[in-house]
């Protein structure tokens, strides 16, 4: 697989895009399917997949800002009892992606290692049983894109973070004071950094804020994504609640930080106790 990723254009656009495998694409077209199925399966089925450490399926309704369904798989996520058969082949599909990903994961830690001397490889890779793959869907519901077009509130992720699939267009990084649309491209993913990232890389690289959006086309037909998170580092960890991570960086000020001053944000706390 050709190394595509430089870490130049993360500095100059807040994020890169590398070539994803021919066989991964195929899967990804196969979990999507998949998903679709699974979404149409009742309530009581589908939230026999209690959400917890991490694994299972999650769903907020029409009532929050952020209104989805996701499934979040890790390697060592265990079907629940009563499962269906479509559940067992959504999950070991998910599984396969997350191995399928290898690849590209290790070219963006080899080019970040080539770049810029950061070896994250091995807390990586020795963090595995730590990433999730994330199925994401947006329901249509009609709203005024005059007004606000977000599905998906602002927030900075953990580690790193590889788009693997996106239905449509609607993802977006604030960047040099503005909302940047960022296409998706079958065939490639998209790469950037969250908190870890930043962390690791000692501001080398920016933990970017993103948001999902609806446009013309998706708030009538909903929106699918498969996202890839990379928690890694296990002593290395938030003071705050990850999820108000844009309030303890307000205006994005985290942009501007250099390394000592951004480390005082994180403390030796192992992962599993979070």
């Amino acid at each position: 697989m050709e190394q595509t990723l430089e870490v130049s254009r993360i500095k100059e656009y807040g994020y890169d895009t590398v070539p994803i495998a021919n066989a991964l694409v195929g899967k990804l077209d196969a979990l999507d399917d998949l998903w679709k199925q699974f979404l149409a399966q009742s309530e009581e089925v589908k939230s026999r997949h209690v959400f917890v450490n991490g694994a299972g399926y999650e769903a907020k309704g029409p009532l929050s800002r952020d209104y989805k369904e996701n499934f979040h798989v890790k390697l060592g996520y265990t079907l629940p009892s009563g499962h269906t058969e479509l559940d067992a082949r959504f999950v070991e599909m998910s599984k396969r992606i997350i191995n399928y990903s290898i690849p590209a994961v290790r070219l963006v830690m080899d080019a970040i290692n080539q770049q810029t001397g950061f070896d994250l490889g091995p807390m990586v890779f020795d963090s595995m049983d730590q990433w999730v793959l994330r199925a994401l869907w947006y329901p249509a519901r009609e709203i005024d894109l005059t007004k606000s077009a977000v599905v998906a509130e602002e927030h900075l992720d953990k580690g790193i973070t590889l788009h693997l699939r996106e239905s449509d267009s609607g993802f977006e990084l604030f960047w040099r004071g503005k909302w940047i649309a960022v296409p998706h491209q079958k065939g490639r993913g998209i790469f950037y950094a969250g908190l870890l990232g930043q962390l690791y890389t000692e501001c080398t690289m920016t933990a970017v804020l993103h948001r999902g959006v609806f446009n013309e086309t998706t708030q009538y037909l909903g929106r699918r994504a498969f996202v890839l998170f990379i928690d890694f580092g296990k002593l290395k960890y938030y003071k705050a609640k990850w999820g108000t991570t844009h309030e303890a960086f307000p205006s994005c000020s985290n942009y501007d930080m250099g390394p000592d001053e951004f480390a005082k944000y994180f403390t030796e706390v192992a992962l599993a106790t979070d």
